[in-house]
């Protein structure tokens, strides 16, 4: 997981988002072809936007809901994309992350 923003002006966020643009775009695009099997987890429409950057072929990619719009609307966030990650870390690699987790 990467920001696709990594800086911002204090107390507005994606105020620098097109200055990072091309070097999240580039970065990705570069990382999926030359790394493949990375499980990318997309949260947010703004992280959204960067699939095409993606190597759909060789990796994966799980989309959600950013986790500010869960707080936003007092809601917890889904545990099942750690789940989801680790079904897809375990089938090809055998191994699995060990998440901090309440849900254990």
């Amino acid at each position: 997981m990467l920001n696709s923003s990594l800086t911002c002006e204090v107390g507005k966020p994606n105020s620098h988002c097109l200055l990072w643009k091309p070097f999240i775009s580039t970065f990705l695009s570069k990382l999926s072809d030359y790394e493949p099997g990375v499980v990318y987890v997309l949260m947010g429409n703004q992280a959204q936007s960067f699939e095409h950057c993606i190597n759909h072929q060789t990796n994966y990619i799980i989309k959600e809901k950013h986790p500010a719009w869960y707080a936003r609307n007092h809601m917890q966030m889904p545990h099942d994309v750690w789940k989801q990650i680790n079904e897809i870390v375990k089938g090809q690699y055998n191994n699995e992350i060990e998440w901090y987790s309440e849900y254990k």
